[in-house]
């Protein structure tokens, strides 16, 4: 619900001015509540124009109704222009995003939202990564492109097909169902709204796509997840209980925020994850990663290697991952080296769910060491050389001419290929593929895979095995 306040006098104006700091100095802490109090101050007591302010006044349990009354002008003369402070406050306060930085230009905190599940576990992961760029990829500059075509959707009221710019159909499809998503969720919306985590954790701050504040005190996190390679839970989600943190820190005065919950929207993967909690257990948790926080800020903290290691900027180098492969590669776990001449089974099985952590950690160091030599660094023993190529036409135009003049038709040159699932789907768009196209598609038994018993897939058969693996072959 919207509270309509209009100011009558100076103390008013002064409330109302620091209600709009609050709300812009989350979103823009760039800009002081001090600086943003002052020039909202002056602006109100100094214009005759509405000043519309969000849940500024709590409405009463037994009567919920808008309050409206007339703005009463000052007899000061406003300022001769707004400046800097006033626009971002009301852009602020208006949940307007053309004020919002560009995505792929934001600061990011030390202790990021993002990482924490790293660094949550491995304190050291902060320190160790100083000093380290991140390069990017194209996975990231796609994500980025879809969290920018979310929040332009949203922030116009329109759907994402109709927004201009360099947009894939399919992009537009995956985005529009994250869009439904946030929309369909009652309350205040708040978008790629700013939040302050420092009550918790040591100068963290991060962006959160969607924040909805329901009148029934339940406030949601909405986070859009682009990616299609690793399925990610709402359940017990860090990134996502830092920002209901932040949140809980900037709105619940005003709108005494009692229920959170957590939202993950994986549209490639079809995916919406949800996982509740009472805003009490969230500050208990917050109280609780404290001292792992201020260890992870002031280091050096404690290198503890895992599934985290996958997306640190020190994965390549790290000691102590290096110590725990190398560990495994050399037979020192103990529980598994046998006095034996060969493996058990017993011993093979507990040593397999290690492989994939070691086989990755040697991925990373062959293509960290092939980087720095690529810079010119000289590692001992190693030097770069011209690898393996394969041989392919200097000019296409050219060879085909040439074939042609050797007498061969088209059908010879050149060889017909339907298109592929993907590739159509990008061309007609989620919608429109599915409709044209989702009967002539099937999906085959994948490849056989061996993985944990708690896998949630069904075991299958040595029989069903072979099946699966003839038909992946034929």
């Amino acid at each position: 619900m919207k509270l309509e306040i209009n100011i009558t006098g100076r103390e008013e104006a002064r409330i109302a001015a620091e209600f709009m700091a609050r709300i812009a100095a989350v979103r823009y802490p760039v800009i002081s509540n001090a600086e943003i109090s002052t020039a909202v101050a002056e602006e109100a007591a100094g214009a005759a124009a509405d000043l519309v302010i969000e849940k500024a006044a709590k409405p009463t349990k037994t009567k919920k109704t808008d309050v409206v009354a007339p703005i009463a002008a000052s007899a000061e003369a406003p300022p001769a222009a707004y400046n800097a402070e006033v626009t971002v406050a009301r852009a602020a306060l208006h949940g307007l995003a053309a004020a919002t930085p560009d995505h792929g230009v934001r600061a990011h905190a030390k202790l990021g939202a993002s990482s924490s599940d790293r660094w949550l576990t491995c304190t050291a992961a902060p320190t160790l990564e100083e000093g380290y760029t991140d390069s990017g990829s194209s996975f990231a500059a796609e994500g980025t492109l879809a969290h920018e075509l979310a929040e332009r959707t949203l922030v116009s009221g329109r759907n994402a097909l109709d927004m201009s710019g360099n947009y894939p159909k399919d992009m537009c499809d995956y985005v529009q169902s994250y869009v439904d998503y946030v929309r369909s969720v009652k309350g205040d919306l708040l978008i790629e709204q700013r939040l302050d985590m420092t009550d918790w954790v040591p100068e963290g701050f991060g962006t959160a796509d969607a924040v909805v504040i329901g009148e029934t005190g339940r406030i949601h996190i909405i986070d859009l997840k682009y990616g299609q390679g690793v399925p990610v839970s709402a359940y017990d989600n860090s990134q996502l209980k830092l920002y209901a943190l932040g949140a809980l820190a900037a709105f619940d005065t005003i709108y005494e925020i009692s229920d959170v919950t957590l939202v993950i929207v994986q549209p490639r993967l079809d995916s919406i994850s949800e996982y509740n909690l009472s805003a009490a257990e969230l500050r208990q948790w917050g109280e609780s990663i404290k001292p792992k926080a201020f260890e992870a800020f002031n280091g050096p903290g404690v290198a503890i290697p895992g599934e985290h290691c996958r997306w640190c900027k020190a994965k390549h180098d790290c000691r102590a991952r290096a110590d725990q492969n190398l560990a495994i590669a050399r037979d020192e776990m103990g529980a598994w080296c046998p006095p034996a001449p060969t493996l058990s089974d017993a011993e093979l099985a507990e040593l397999y769910p290690r492989l994939d952590l070691l086989v990755r950690w040697a991925n990373d160091v062959q293509a960290y060491c092939l980087s720095r030599a690529e810079t010119g660094v000289r590692l001992p023993g190693l030097k770069l050389v011209e690898g393996r190529s394969v041989r392919c036409w200097a000019d296409e135009a050219q060879v085909e001419t040439a074939l042609q003049k050797a007498g061969l038709d088209d059908e010879d040159i050149h060889i017909k290929k339907l298109i592929t699932i993907t590739a159509a789907e990008k061309l007609l768009g989620k919608k429109e593929f599915s409709e044209l196209l989702g009967d002539y598609i099937v999906k085959p038994p994948g490849k056989p895979t061996l993985t944990s018993e708690d896998d949630k897939r069904p075991a299958i058969s040595n029989h069903e095995a072979a099946i699966a693996e003839m038909a992946i072959h034929d």
